[in-house]
């Protein structure tokens, strides 16, 4: 988000859509003001996808936006996919107490 125009865009962009993911690259020392915007805009983690572009792993961001999250709906076997989603959906609610 570097300007005034690109935070219209990205505000256009997050009004418009249920579900809006950011993935940023692990290997740019320099992330944690995109980081510090993402969750300005209530974006949470939701992962790391390995190798995910030119051989690069990156990080990837969420936002929910209006959409219904039942945690008792949601069945995860293993038991590290539980704590993530608890991580999660724990950012989420922060969001939406800062908000």
């Amino acid at each position: 988000l570097r300007d005034a125009s690109d935070t219209r865009v990205a505000r256009r962009i997050l009004e418009k859509n249920d579900v809006v993911y950011a993935a940023l690259p692990l290997d740019q020392l320099k992330l944690s003001c995109a980081v510090d915007a993402l969750y300005e805009e209530g974006f949470v983690f939701s992962g790391v996808l390995p190798l995910a572009q030119r051989g690069i792993d990156m990080v990837r961001y969420q936002r929910l936006g209006d959409v219904d999250v039942v945690r008792e709906e949601i069945h995860l076997k293993h038991p590290f996919g539980q704590t993530l989603l608890d991580y999660v959906l724990g950012q989420r609610s922060e969001f939406e107490r800062r908000t």
